[in-house]
């Protein structure tokens, strides 16, 4: 009996002991690292061959994912680049450096003017009693080497925006009061031939009567430039402009445009109006019912896109001087190469760049070369036309 019940015990002991064992094994799996030592008796297992394999893709290094600047992406292949203002390659050079605007008289009495037909943006604004007034914007180091430029006048507000957002040193001969302020931010860099220490930098003529007998010189402006220090160098992410580098001979935002080959811009008081050469592929300026002449050579002044704007204009404080709405949108009209097509504009902020758009909302690519950009009162819309 008593061996019966010791065999009993063994039996179910040996039955608890095989019940732990499983559970400690389900419920305690050794990790795969961690593997025994394999003893004497054990056969060592073959050793585990790793081939590496190239990725399907190249991994990208911290240099590759860093955005190219942009003047990076305007290289060209010869080692120049497009230039920022005009689309046309250009030295790198000439084209990492700042342009000048200058406040050019456009009364009849200050005609022929020098160094119009060298500007490569020219701005076309009303003022005070009707006249329109120029500022031209000369980049890529293009007035290095003109002898004269002029005759000078004085800014108004509008020009002063204007020209900052296009990252320029400004040249102008006085100011309006209102104007004052926005010069005096100091971020502008200017030279104004009213104050002594830059009267130096201009020379006057005697072939016409002041006021309309000031010039500067691109030597002038850059000894004003060194002397005072100013930037020469355009700032990174300066992107003004989109330009057409395709090879369709007609430029494709205008391709299904109206045709225009006469331009009346709608001015009062010079009747600014373009008239397009074909062979050349370029408007030609007439004002005053005559040729726009550049004293400098005598060439007619000339074009490769006209942009008009039209803007809500008003007065300052019961004065005569325009106040000239540049931020918000309105309408306007594009054209290059004998076409025309209707456009909005848009420009946040009056600091900033304004930006040109088709009807479907796409920015428009203007042609390569020369810019002429009108703005005129939405009041005088009516007196815009257009010629085939």
């Amino acid at each position: 009996m008593n061996r019966k019940k010791d065999f009993l015990r063994r039996l179910l002991c040996a039955v608890l002991c095989a019940a732990m064992a499983l559970t400690l094994l389900a419920g305690c799996r050794r990790a795969p690292e961690e593997t025994e030592a394999p003893t004497e008796t054990q056969t060592q297992p073959a050793p585990t061959v790793i081939v590496e394999t190239e990725p399907e893709t190249e991994p990208e290094t911290e240099e590759e994912t860093q955005p190219l600047s942009e003047l990076e992406q305007r290289l060209l292949p010869d080692g120049r680049m497009y230039s920022y203002y005009t689309g046309l390659p250009v030295s790198v050079e000439q084209g990492s450096r700042r342009a000048v605007a200058v406040m050019i008289n456009n009364v009849k009495a200050a005609l022929p003017q020098a160094g119009v037909a060298s500007a490569q943006i020219m701005y076309e604004c009303p003022t005070e009693g009707g006249t329109v007034r120029l500022m031209g914007v000369f980049p890529d180091g293009i007035y290095d080497e003109l002898p004269k430029i002029g005759s000078i006048r004085s800014a108004r507000t509008y020009y002063v925006l204007l020209q900052s957002s296009l990252q320029c040193i400004f040249i102008h001969n006085g100011r309006a009061l209102f104007a004052l302020p926005y010069l005096e931010m100091p971020h502008i860099q200017r030279m104004d031939g009213t104050l002594g220490k830059y009267y130096k930098y201009y020379f006057r003529t005697t072939e016409k009567k002041s006021p309309h007998n000031l010039f500067i010189s691109g030597e002038g402006i850059n000894k004003g430039i060194a002397d005072f220090e100013y930037d020469t160098q355009i700032p990174e992410g300066f992107d003004p402009f989109e330009f057409y580098h395709g090879d369709e001979k007609v430029n494709p935002t205008v391709a299904k445009g109206e045709d225009a080959k006469t331009i009346h811009i709608g001015f009062r008081s010079n009747d600014s109006t373009f008239v397009y050469h074909p062979d050349e592929d370029l408007y030609y300026h007439f004002q005053y019912g005559e040729k726009h002449i550049d004293q400098n050579n005598d060439k007619q002044v000339t074009t490769n896109n006209i942009l008009i704007e039209y803007h809500t204009v008003d007065y300052y404080d019961e004065t005569e001087y325009l106040n000239i709405t540049l931020d918000g949108e309105g309408e306007g009209y594009y054209c290059t190469g004998g076409k025309v097509i209707p456009i909005t504009w848009s420009r946040s902020f009056e600091w900033g760049m304004t930006h040109y758009y088709d009807l479907e909302g796409n920015e428009i690519q203007l042609t390569p070369g020369k810019t002429w950009i009108s703005i005129i009162q939405k009041s005088r819309k009516e007196h815009t036309t257009f010629e085939p």
